[in-house]
């Protein structure tokens, strides 16, 4: 199965097998859904995957950020060619 990737965070795949009274893992220790996972994923992936995006997130704005500032600079440039 292909891995699924949150930025460079990569997640291993697993087995997942759905049971009547909740899911279990098929690899590495088994254990009954909690109902504090939401869709099956434990708080701490939860916590880490949200971190991740908010580290995303944080890049994306310093990135928009300089182009904001380039195009700027470049529309000063066009106007000081004008006059």
């Amino acid at each position: 199965a292909p891995e699924a990737t949150v930025g460079t965070i990569t997640q291993k795949p697993y087995a997942i097998r759905d049971f009547p009274r909740g899911l279990f893992e098929v690899r590495g220790s088994s254990s009954a859904r909690d109902s504090s996972n939401v869709d099956g994923l434990a708080p701490w992936a939860l916590r880490r995957d949200l971190e991740a995006l908010r580290a995303r997130t944080r890049v994306m704005e310093a990135e928009l950020g300089t182009c904001q500032t380039d195009i700027a600079l470049l529309k000063s440039k066009d106007k000081i060619r004008e006059k």
